[in-house]
């Protein structure tokens, strides 16, 4: 009994002692090219959405508020960009301007671990720590990231940046391809599921359940979070007892933006428990600057 008890108390403190340095971390950490949306009351960042044709970061109170839970969808100041998966706005006048570099919230490489919370030191230099959401005890797991390939973090923002250089390298090309000057930048755009969702062909509510024998749609928001613009591109849905796997075409995107749609299923497979997954390009249509993260799972409850 008192070992167990001793146990909890290391615990609560731990877990005291960890929110504490993040919000240190997070407060003298501030770089005057971010901006950061969730503050205040509502300081949790959870996901992109649009208000308006404007990108703006869902923010909500803390999940362990006792009267509810409240959200706010909040927009970057003028002058700045939304970043994707970061809850950061970014300067656009800083960096040189003219979007001469690409930025994506650390956390949005794991998922399931959705927010940032402070920095540290690995092997491979600057680290970030990204947390999940509370379980019912209100346990926060937690697990170390880094920025992918080609991007560096920027410290105390969770956010990953990647730059072209200055104009003269972007004018080399051709030294380049006779064996001399700088190396070749290349901007492409980078494809991810957002968000996705079901509902019935009888009603848009969300659900988590469906009943057998029900036509329904898989639905998504997809955005494009590279450097450049999108060509067309296929969005597929598993097959889930169909006998073709289901897809919906869709434009270009812009870089920063997003669109979405809804997959139709004219039946569910036979009752139990699936997971579904929601490709974007499912073609390979589209050259990106990573292709290892164009999916998303969907879960798919079936009943009698």
């Amino acid at each position: 009994m008192g070992t167990n008890f001793q146990r909890f108390c290391i615990q609560a403190l731990f877990m005291a002692a960890a929110s504490l340095v993040a919000g240190i971390s997070n407060a003298i950490a501030q770089d005057a090219c971010f901006v950061q949306l969730c503050t205040g009351v509502e300081p949790v960042y959870m996901y992109d959405n649009t208000s308006g044709g404007v990108p703006v970061a869902v923010c909500q109170t803390d999940t362990s508020a006792p009267s509810g839970i409240a959200h706010s969808l909040v927009p970057c100041p003028p002058g700045a960009t939304l970043i994707p998966q970061s809850g950061m706005c970014h300067v656009d006048t800083c960096d040189g301007g003219g979007g001469g570099c690409s930025f994506r919230g650390v956390c949005g490489n794991y998922p399931g671990f959705p927010h940032y919370v402070y920095d540290g030191s690995g092997p491979g230099g600057l680290t970030a720590t990204c947390e999940a959401d509370p379980t019912g005890l209100n346990y926060r797991a937690h697990r170390v990231a880094s920025c992918l390939p080609g991007y560096s973090l920027v410290a105390g923002t969770g956010v990953c940046r990647q730059c072209a250089g200055n104009s003269k390298r972007l004018k080399t090309v051709k030294e380049i391809e006779r064996g001399g000057g700088f190396p070749a930048v290349i901007f492409l755009p980078d494809l991810v599921i957002r968000a996705t969702w079901l509902h019935t062909n009888a009603s848009i509510t969300r659900v988590s359940t469906l009943h057998n024998g029900t036509a329904y749609f898989a639905c998504f928001i997809v955005a494009n979070i590279g450097s450049a613009p999108s060509g067309a591109f296929r969005v597929q849905g598993g097959g889930l007892g169909v006998s073709v796997a289901p897809y919906l075409d869709q434009p270009g995107l812009a870089p920063n933006t997003s669109g979405g749609g809804c997959i139709y299923y004219p039946n569910t497979p036979p009752p139990g428990s699936y997971s579904s997954t929601i490709t974007a390009d499912s073609l390979n249509a589209v050259a990106e600057s990573h292709e290892d993260n164009n999916e998303a799972v969907i879960r798919v409850i079936v009943v009698p």
